[in-house]
């Protein structure tokens, strides 16, 4: 295994420089710095209040699930958190996934909360992520393919089958919500196999998301709006980008071309290198659209995310090497304004 890693390597850095090559030659550098210079200072910095807009309601998802868990983080610390954990997922390679260990590590280190709290909030936030994308996804690849924007791709059976593997996460929260612990039913026969404490943490943080999803109805649907809202601004934000860059779009074009970047963002390279960039040059093609207008937007992206990447870094070293005590607040920060949750039933654990 450790042989085909390297080679594995080379060939994902390969193909993402052959990708990142062909999209630049469909233009000129000329072109795309034309299109730069026409963005006014207003503009940009609207831009960019979207984005901080599009972070903020990201963290008050969390920050509202943690609260239905009965503890409470201060906002500003999960904001640096998540930009931690958000470097972390930026720069591995795979589909966004990847700074959720660090974000629990950072609240069991740093508050002192225990891992299956820290664990189970973490889940249910991307859960929800998941399942807010799904739904986008599935709705936007059903208006691309079945209206045939990006050409004769199969329609909307196309849509479904694709999606098919994503289904997951949906219901698994639907399980949760019902009162079953569908990951603890399938390590408990494999036990004799498994470290008993990770075990246990794991039956302990499902039976905590679980009890969060059937107990917190208001913060539950709390976090459900905060994910709508957060992909209103998200296509709001893409939206706004391509306005500035002086293309003319249908809400529908912008659509398609989101669901195209977010798709590829689902192939595994790092921060979806290569594959965005193939993939919003192929769509705009097909939607009759000028190519330097997306690489422009491309280029404020990567820009955007390198800038983020980097101080979530920062953070990384930071919060990880700092004592505690130079970053939290008062005790009185981490008081717990709902009900403690419960740990596992005494047949559970006998079953460990």
């Amino acid at each position: 295994m450790n042989k085909q890693t390297p080679l594995f390597r080379v060939v994902l850095w390969l193909l993402t420089a052959l990708l990142v090559a062909w999209a630049a030659r469909q233009t000129s550098l000329t072109a795309v710095w034309r299109i730069l210079r026409t963005v006014s200072v207003s503009q940009l910095f609207l831009w960019i209040g979207l984005n901080l807009l599009i972070i903020g309601t990201l963290v008050g998802r969390w920050w509202l699930i943690l609260h239905g868990m009965g503890k409470a983080v201060p906002f500003w610390q999960m904001l640096a958190y998540r930009q931690a954990g958000f470097a972390v997922s930026l720069f591995t390679p795979g589909p966004q996934f990847g700074g959720e260990p660090v974000q629990v590590l950072l609240l069991t280190r740093r508050h002192g909360l225990p891992a299956r709290v820290a664990i189970a909030g973490v889940t249910v936030d991307r859960l929800l992520e998941l399942v807010v994308n799904l739904a986008f996804l599935a709705g936007g690849l059903w208006l691309v393919l079945d209206g045939g924007l990006l050409g004769n791709l199969g329609g909307w059976k196309t849509a479904v089958f694709s999606l098919l593997p994503l289904t997951f996460p949906l219901f698994y929260l639907i399980g949760l919500g019902a009162n079953h612990q569908p990951i603890t039913r399938l390590l408990l026969p494999f036990k004799r196999w498994l470290p008993v404490t990770w075990l246990r943490v794991i039956m302990q943080a499902e039976r905590e998301a679980s009890l969060f999803c059937r107990q917190q109805p208001m913060y539950f649907a709390g976090a459900v709006s905060a994910s709508l809202i957060a992909w209103g601004c998200i296509v709001a934000e893409f939206g706004l980008l391509f306005h500035m860059l002086g293309a003319t779009l249908s809400p529908v074009a912008v659509v398609s071309l989101l669901v195209v970047m977010r798709v590829a963002l689902l192939l595994p390279l790092p921060g979806g290198l290569g594959s965005v960039e193939a993939g919003l040059v192929w769509a705009m093609s097909m939607l009759g659209g000028e190519t330097a207008v997306v690489l422009s937007a491309l280029l404020l992206f990567r820009l955007r995310d390198l800038i983020s990447g980097g101080i979530g870094l920062w953070l990384v070293n930071r919060l990880l090497l700092f004592p505690a005590k130079s970053f939290t607040l008062s005790p009185s920060g981490s008081s717990s304004p709902g009900p403690v949750l419960p740990t596992l039933h005494k047949h559970e654990e006998e079953e460990i």
